[in-house]
């Protein structure tokens, strides 16, 4: 299994593999857990190649949903095909070809990460495991014969990720996998995130953190109160916000003449401190530039606002910021 290094290449959109099936297609699926219903009717596609964030408040069943892809819960009613395979089971999940990093997934603290991993594969029936290409694929080649339990937080979960990947599979869960990283170490997961995806697995991550998963992914899948609220390339989530640009002149001076070629132009210009907000999207950007250069009016700030991804999400779902997690 030879991998190539970790880079800084952008995450790939579904649309670079139009020949691969989906990587998972729900159908009405539906999961009781208990009293509760985990998942309800919960319809959606994944594209194969990408990263996906996996997203919901407490409660909306992001982890029974990984549990389902994994076959460890069957469920209720509906279909979910997992790789163009419909999930029968642990045993029988897409041939083994899924492989993830649980919340509950736990190391020998004594032993080295080689020795673990090589555990997990003897365990797996996986005498291929290229396991020093995964130590290093994951940054910790040069720490691959201590004991793991002098290993960080993060390099725990950069391990989790190194066996997830044991048997090369095709699609990788994980579990919130940045939780209580600090932004360094959350960054450094998800580059090696978006590098997997470039080598050819879906990736699917499920977690609470917006600004890990606006920086890191091409796809999401919201889930709330166990329906899927939306589930499309993270760029389109709606906004409530209306798109605006911000513009500021160089010359202060010129903020009156600005605003009155704004309202000349047709737009609706508001004031804001030495700065003009102007309604509408990045397709009067240029055209504002060019004639506001025609005038004799350099700008100095020419920048475009629409909500942040986490004030979008917050607005699907109708939650504060504190019911993310």
């Amino acid at each position: 299994m030879a991998r190539p290094s970790m880079s800084t290449n952008p995450p790939r959109t579904p649309l670079s593999r139009p020949e691969r099936p989906p990587a998972v297609t729900a159908v009405d699926l539906t999961k009781w857990v208990g009293p509760r219903m985990a998942l309800d009717g919960a319809s959606f596609t994944i594209p194969s190649g990408v990263v996906v964030g996996l997203v919901g408040p407490n409660g909306s069943g992001k982890s029974v949903l990984l549990r389902v892809l994994l076959g460890l819960m069957a469920p209720t009613s509906g279909t979910v095909e997992v790789l163009g395979l419909a999930v029968t089971g642990p045993d029988g999940n897409a041939g083994g070809r899924v492989g993830s990093l649980l919340a509950d997934t736990h190391f020998r603290h004594r032993s080295s990460a080689y020795r673990n991993l090589e555990v997990l594969a003897r365990r797996r029936r996986d005498s291929g495991a290229q396991i020093e290409q995964l130590l290093g694929l994951v940054g910790l080649l040069d720490r691959a014969h201590e004991p793991v339990g002098s290993y960080s937080h993060a390099m725990l979960q950069r391990l989790g990720i190194a066996a997830a990947l044991l048997s090369d599979p095709d699609l990788v869960l994980l579990d919130e996998p940045t939780n209580a990283l600090d932004p360094e170490a959350a960054d450094t997961i998800g580059r090696l995130l978006k590098e997997l995806a470039g080598m050819g697995p879906t990736v699917v991550m499920a977690s609470h953190r917006m600004r890990d998963v606006e920086a890191n992914c091409d796809w999401l899948v919201v889930l709330d109160r166990g329906r899927c609220a939306y589930a499309g390339p993270t760029w389109e989530l709606p906004s409530s916000t209306p798109p605006a640009l911000m513009v500021t002149p160089e010359d202060p001076g010129q903020l009156g003449p600005l605003s009155e070629l704004c309202v000349r132009l047709g737009l609706m210009p508001t004031r804001n401190g030495h700065r003009l907000r102007i309604p509408g999207g990045r397709e009067i950007a240029g055209w504002l530039n060019r004639e506001a250069m025609s005038r004799g009016i350099a700008l100095a700030e020419l920048s475009f606002l629409e909500g942040s991804l986490e004030d979008r999400y917050l607005t699907l779902v109708g939650r504060a910021p504190q019911d993310l997690s």
